[in-house]
């Protein structure tokens, strides 16, 4: 959801003091502090601060901002609906920079996490309303004896709680290399049936009734919070830097996967996830160009019309769609995950000018509400398990990730929207 005539007061604090610098920033606190030698108040707070003493102060070049313009939304029904730009809103002044997405990367100097990048992000306006931790695991050289992507340990902290463990495994048959995701997941609402959740604030009062404090924030622990924070924060105000605009309904901003990327961060899943063969025949039809670019070529193959047909897994009998292709003599980008595959992404159900044909929505990575893969089914209420440590929340929009919220964490040694 947006702001949905509120912009007026969340123009005065943006989407980063709003939910990051607190909400968000608890979280990644709960998963990456040190176990306490007791789950006191004492304890737990001492453990806590000591994390954020260890998380280094934060500036305009850790972060990516975006603002959401008109776009759509989809009901429980299916039934697209028109929404407006943030700017739109009545009560929003004109020519706001205010962002209402935001991703931090954080970098944590301690002896457990050094080197592990974490991705903190949220926003209002996106695809789906959903907060999750994912862990995305660090690839190995053996990962690259047959197609595969990083393992992944998911934490669904709203809606529909539960914890999923997703990886790649070989489908039934002969063949070697016919691999495909599959996913472990234990669902709160299946494991432990007609029980009940309490809401947050319901815990939040029945704690300060009972004079519980664990679950609440210290002057140290806040001390610190400030301090990561408070330099971004007057950045921002001073400089108000333009955002990245992204049309309502998304799953990400553009540009977000290549932020994430260069600070060693995977983030791909804003995109949607297909493949391409490097050769056929043993004849090579996807050259590289560089970086991630690959480019068609039939001129050793013979053909000299049409193109490569998109595949849901790295097997040639698992076509995307019949009309499906990149055209000969065109690029494309992607990630090249070993035994003569590439995979690539698109993060909008329309195909770039030079595919051929339309891209259906979530007919890879889709997967229902109740767990279990869903290739053919692309509805509503889907969740998309995102790669990397993430924090995600979206607790108005249907956005994300403390991929602290899906915040998005990508520890890569030990990892950790």
């Amino acid at each position: 959801i947006g702001t949905e005539g509120r912009g007026g007061y969340f123009d005065e604090f943006g989407i980063i003091r709003d939910m990051m610098q607190n909400h968000l920033l608890q979280v990644f606190q709960w998963l990456a502090m040190e176990p306490p030698e007791r789950l006191d108040a004492e304890h737990i707070a001492k453990e806590k601060s000591q994390l954020l003493r260890a998380v280094r102060t934060l500036g305009l070049g850790d972060c990516f901002l975006g603002q959401y313009g008109a776009g759509q939304r989809m009901d429980g029904n299916g039934d697209m609906h028109a929404e407006p730009g943030y700017l739109e809103d009545s009560t929003v002044p004109t020519g706001s920079r205010c962002p209402t997405f935001a991703a931090l990367a954080l970098t944590v100097e301690n002896e457990r996490w050094r080197g592990v990048p974490f991705l903190m992000r949220a926003g209002k306006g996106l695809n789906e309303r959903l907060t999750e931790v994912v862990i995305t695991f660090k690839r190995r050289d053996y990962n690259s004896l047959l197609p595969s992507e990083p393992n992944q340990l998911i934490f669904r902290i709203q809606p529909d709680e539960g914890i999923f463990f997703k990886c790649i495994n070989k489908r039934p048959g002969w063949k070697q290399t016919n691999t495909a995701p599959v996913q472990m997941d234990m669902s709160y609402d299946r494991a432990f049936p007609g029980s009940y959740n309490a809401g947050a604030y319901e815990r939040m009062i029945l704690n300060a009734s009972v004079g519980d404090q664990s679950l609440f924030v210290g002057s140290e622990e806040l001390v610190e919070a400030w301090r990561i924070f408070t330099p971004l924060l007057d950045e921002i105000d001073a400089r108000q830097p333009q955002p990245v605009c992204y049309p309502f309904g998304v799953r990400a901003p553009d540009g977000l996967a290549q932020f994430a990327r260069e600070r060693g961060i995977i983030c791909d899943e804003a995109h949607e996830y297909y493949y391409l063969p490097k050769f056929i025949r043993g004849i090579p039809v996807l050259v590289w160009e560089g970086k991630d670019t690959w480019r068609a070529d039939n001129t050793k193959l013979g053909s000299h019309n049409g193109g490569l047909c998109f595949r849901k897994s790295a097997d040639m009998a698992d076509r995307a769609q019949e009309d499906f292709l990149l055209m000969y003599g065109t690029t494309t980008k992607g990630v090249d995950v070993g035994n003569g595959w590439v995979r690539v992404s698109y993060q909008t159900p329309t195909a770039p000018a030079n595919v051929f044909g339309s891209l259906p929505v979530d007919t890879l990575r889709a997967r229902s509400l109740s767990g279990g893969w869903r290739p053919d089914k692309p509805e509503a209420k889907v969740v998309t398990p995102r790669p990397d440590i993430s924090f995600r929340d979206q607790p108005e929009a249907k956005v994300v990730t403390p991929r602290a919220t899906r915040a998005d964490f990508v520890p890569e040694p030990r990892f950790f929207h």
